[in-house]
Parts: structure tokens; C-alpha cells; sequence
């Protein structure tokens, strides 16, 4: 799995964002922290939207097609095409079968994603696999990557409560 920003030195563009809503041009030299990020992912201002962060693994179609399926804050998507036509080969038929996937997220965009595919009540094999992402983003040297990844939580965890009723897996109090 490769994770990175699709942008050169995000954690600087989104201070000069963050200064210039202040009504500040001099932008000084900036050195991001963790508590930094932290603030920033939090908070998802609009100045979060200058990071893009990008993804490429190979993964389940399955997973890939839930994948795809997301479409708040504007993520786009490529899959690996399993079109006869194309590829010459029948189509697989088995749902485990591998395809090559690239995505670009605007970070709220993942945020969103996690909440739903982080949920226990998702598929297991997607769960894991945005588990996998977020394991990644925590291990990244990158301050922004790294609290992006702490960010992308379960529904309930995001809402410090199951917003499914009866249909919550029980982790967490539901909403009546």
C-alpha cells in the first residue's frame, strides 16, 4: 500500500490558508507539530481542503466497489477494469479476487469514509482493509498523515454514540 499527499509541503499551504483567513500576508517560516495537525484535522475547516491525500494498493473487488461508492466532499476513484473487451479474459466471479486501486481524497472526504467503513456493522474485509489505511497513515513521519490518521474513527466513536438504533452492533449506546 502507498499513502502520501498529492501536494509538496501541504502542512505549510494549509497555514498560509489558516493565516491569510486572519487577514495575514507575511508568511513566516512554519514548522508543523502534532498538536498542530491534531488542531487542524479536528476542527475541518476549510483550509484542510488544500490536502489531498493519496492512495494505491491492490485490493479485494469487493472492497473496491464500496470503495467507489463514496462520493461526499469529492473523492475520485480508478479500478483496475475486468472487462473482457478489454482484458481479454472472462470476468472473475469470485468477490476476493484482486484489483489494482487508486483514489485521491480530500481529507474530509476520508474522514467521512472512516465513519462508515470503520463501523462494525460494515463488511469485515472493507473494515479491515480502511483499518489497514489508517494503521499506515499513524505510522507515517508526516504530522498531518499521522493525525489525519487518528482522525478517521467509527460513527459511533465520532458521535459518542450508534446512530443505527436497534441496528448498532451494541458497542456503543444507541440513539433512540
Amino acid at each position: 500500500m502507498n499513502i502520501f499527499f498529492a501536494e509538496k509541503d501541504v502542512a505549510q499551504l494549509v497555514q498560509i490558508a489558516n493565516m491569510i483567513t486572519l487577514g495575514k500576508s507575511n508568511i513566516d517560516s512554519f514548522i508543523p507539530t502534532l498538536a498542530w495537525a491534531r488542531r487542524q484535522v479536528q476542527s475541518e475547516h476549510s483550509t484542510l481542503d488544500l490536502a489531498t491525500v493519496i492512495i494505491i494498493d491492490e485490493v479485494r473487488s469487493d472492497v473496491a466497489s464500496h470503495m467507489v461508492r463514496h462520493t461526499a466532499y469529492h473523492p475520485s476513484h480508478y479500478v483496475q477494469s475486468k472487462r473482457p473487451d478489454w482484458t481479454g479474459v472472462p470476468r472473475p466471479s469470485d468477490p476476493a479476487a484482486k484489483r489494482l486501486y487508486m483514489s485521491r481524497w480530500p481529507v474530509k472526504s476520508l474522514l467521512a469514509m472512516a465513519r462508515q467503513r470503520l463501523c462494525m456493522n460494515a463488511m469485515k474485509e472493507t473494515r479491515i482493509w480502511v483499518a489497514s489505511v489508517k494503521s499506515a497513515m499513524l505510522k507515517s513521519n508526516d504530522v498531518l498523515m499521522k493525525a489525519i490518521g487518528e482522525g478517521m474513527v467509527s460513527i459511533c466513536q465520532y458521535r459518542g454514540k450508534c446512530p443505527f438504533g436497534k441496528k448498532g452492533c451494541g458497542r456503543y449506546e444507541t440513539t433512540k
